[in-house]
């Protein structure tokens, strides 16, 4: 059962719906959050933070550098968004959130941060994943910068798919499996 005392002194000192549930481990979901506050008349101080309804419908704020759209933009990279989505979600461009980023050194500290522990989690979860399938360790071996050369799959100009995977570690590089795009069609089916 919900702490809803809590949640609603929490909406009412301005938290979003979003950040509410993601504190309650969400449960509540932020739209069980958003129905009640309306259904009770929950009170929201005017300086507040923007709610998740206002957030799509309130275009004033759009393009300005304000501390909502801040809040908005940690969110969005915090669930894994690129900068150029989340400067979007605000209604700037990818290189004035650039300049906001540079001009305020512990809000740019902020987005690397918050950006680089959701990759962090997507690639936990790509490790999970590998445990039962090697798709996925092959996937992470692929873009990785360090090991890239080695697993990423290139295309060839007759279209062919080459996918060179060097399990032993002492052979020459090169000296992979080279599977046609026929013979690998023929294998799958």
């Amino acid at each position: 059962m919900p702490d809803w005392a809590a949640i609603k002194l929490m909406y009412q000192q301005g938290h979003t719906c979003y950040s509410i549930s993601k504190r309650f481990g969400g449960k509540p979901t932020r739209q069980g959050i958003r129905k009640r506050a309306v259904r009770e008349g929950w009170d929201r101080p005017v300086t507040g933070l923007v709610t998740e309804s206002h957030r799509t419908t309130d275009i004033v704020n759009l393009g300005a550098d304000t501390p909502e759209n801040r809040e908005r933009i940690i969110d969005m990279l915090a669930q894994g968004a690129t900068y150029s989505l989340a400067a979007g979600a605000v209604g700037v461009s990818t290189k004035t959130l650039e300049r906001w980023r540079k001009r305020d050194l512990q809000y740019g500290l902020m987005c690397r941060a918050v950006r680089q522990q959701a990759l962090a989690k997507h690639v936990a979860n790509i490790d999970k994943a590998g445990a039962r399938d090697w798709k996925a360790s092959k996937y992470l071996l692929a873009v990785a910068p360090e090991t890239r050369g080695e697993f990423a799959e290139t295309r060839h100009p007759d279209n062919e798919i080459v996918v060179q995977i060097n399990i032993d570690r002492d052979a020459a590089p090169g000296s992979g499996v080279i599977i046609e795009q026929e013979d690998f069609q023929e294998s799958t089916d």
